[in-house]
């Protein structure tokens, strides 16, 4: 009677249980079975377990290309979670969709998300960007200062965020009280802030 049946358990493992949506799917036309993996279904690593910290951040190259490289510096030492919430939420999203798609239909399909997979598909915001003049890697170093963290004297961070260039950044010159920046050619694009 189940709508859904949502399991975590690798491809090899639900083979052999029997569990796998090919194992199901005449049985029990209408369910939508919902796969969550680390590393995918596909490849070398499709039958590995798949943690938060080593499927999406370390193996993904999240925590390398997050770093800020400077003496003693290391790789970003990541939360955990993080990527297991993002990747839910897919996952949430895939089987509304499906559940969605049985109304119309009357059939039940089969959806997945992987950690891994889901950090490639986010990867894109570090490596995206050209259309903006971004150098990679992306730092602050060599980005538009809206949006780059930047230290305050009294010692804590102010990151702005300028969104509609042209429109907010002579509000932003104005509060910082910075008015002679305001109509002054080196600063009236985005691509001329860029550092």
């Amino acid at each position: 009677e189940a709508d859904v049946f949502l399991t975590n358990t690798r491809v090899k493992a639900l083979k052999k249980l029997g569990l796998d949506y090919d194992s199901l799917k005449d049985k029990y036309p209408r369910l939508i079975e919902a796969n969550i993996f680390g590393f995918g279904e596909k490849g070398p690593k499709k039958d590995n377990p798949g943690f938060d910290t080593v499927a999406f951040w370390a193996s993904s190259g999240f925590n390398a290309d997050m770093m800020v490289e400077g003496p003693g510096s290391y790789p970003v030492y990541s939360s955990a979670g993080p990527g297991d919430i993002v990747t839910a939420m897919g996952l949430c999203y895939a089987i509304t969709a499906a559940l969605y798609k049985r109304t119309q239909t009357g059939k039940g399909d089969r959806v997945s998300l992987s950690l891994y997979g889901t950090a490639a598909w986010l990867a894109n915001i570090l490596v995206s960007g050209s259309q903006y003049g971004f150098k990679m890697p992306k730092r602050r170093e060599n980005s538009s200062p809206f949006g780059a963290p930047f230290k305050c004297s009294d010692g804590r961070w102010f990151m702005p965020q300028v969104v509609v260039f042209n429109r907010d950044t002579p509000i932003f010159y104005h509060l910082l009280g910075a008015d002679d920046m305001i109509g002054d050619p080196r600063y009236a694009t985005r691509h001329s802030l860029m550092m």
